[in-house]
């Protein structure tokens, strides 16, 4: 049986408009930190920096596409993207978004939490 890792992902279609489906990173058996066991790890992917981030409770940025390629990890509060046509996807604490809407009009991003949002941000690029 194959392991796999499954992130959301927002993304721009050939149109400009702003979805969301799944992106699924392979995993394979290895041995990441000897002498402990194996355990299930992707490919290195490069990232050239991160940064932590606190959005405060009833935040919202307009409607803009994401200025790199980057990983979104939630840590608390909740977060919601909401790209074309309605369509939304919600991150809490422990959440990931894998985001690349880097064209086309973008997303909406709000604080949908009563407490702070704090996270990191890994760029892709």
């Amino acid at each position: 049986m194959a392991e796999s890792f499954v992130i959301p992902r927002m993304y721009s279609d050939a149109s400009g408009e702003c979805r969301f489906d799944t992106y699924e990173v392979p995993l394979t058996l290895q041995d990441a930190a000897p002498p402990a066991a194996p355990f299930y790890t992707a490919n290195p992917f490069d990232a050239t920096r991160y940064i932590f981030f606190r959005i405060p409770p009833g935040w919202v940025g307009d409607l803009h596409p994401a200025p790199n390629p980057r990983l979104v990890i939630c840590l608390s509060g909740s977060l919601r993207f909401v790209g074309s046509k309605g369509a939304f996807c919600i991150l809490r604490a422990g959440d990931r978004l894998l985001d690349v809407n880097t064209t086309g009009d973008g997303h909406v991003t709000e604080v949908v939490s009563d407490d702070p949002v704090e996270g990191i941000i890994i760029r892709l690029d």
